[in-house]
């Protein structure tokens, strides 16, 4: 019965470490999402500045078109991580409910 007890408490332990693991992903995926959409008016900005030819389309401007694609790239794969992890600890903390709740059955039982 004890072995129960110290198992629930170990169960309700990790439930609330996914839980804020769950809430740290969560906070790095919007971060994420808002540094991309800065990068995205960046770039558009740089393109309309380019088209309506106030700045040359020269190679350095080029790199710098080039670079600001590969870090919105690499932000949005660190979004799409950051969501999935956070999926993950999720998942798991619901099932440590789920085991807390078929013991708490069998302690009443």
């Amino acid at each position: 019965m004890e072995e129960l007890y110290k198992l629930k408490r170990k169960l309700r332990n990790q439930y609330e470490d996914f839980m804020k693991l769950h809430g740290d992903f969560k906070r790095n995926e919007r971060l994420f999402a808002v540094f991309a959409i800065i990068l995205i008016v960046e770039l558009a900005i740089l393109i309309v500045l380019v088209f309506m030819s106030s700045i040359s389309l020269s190679i350095p401007m080029i790199l710098l078109i080039l670079f600001t694609l590969a870090i919105i790239g690499i932000d949005v794969r660190y979004c799409y991580e950051a969501h999935t992890h956070a999926e993950r600890c999720k998942t798991l903390a619901n099932k440590c409910l789920r085991d807390i709740e078929k013991i708490e059955e069998l302690l009443k039982g």
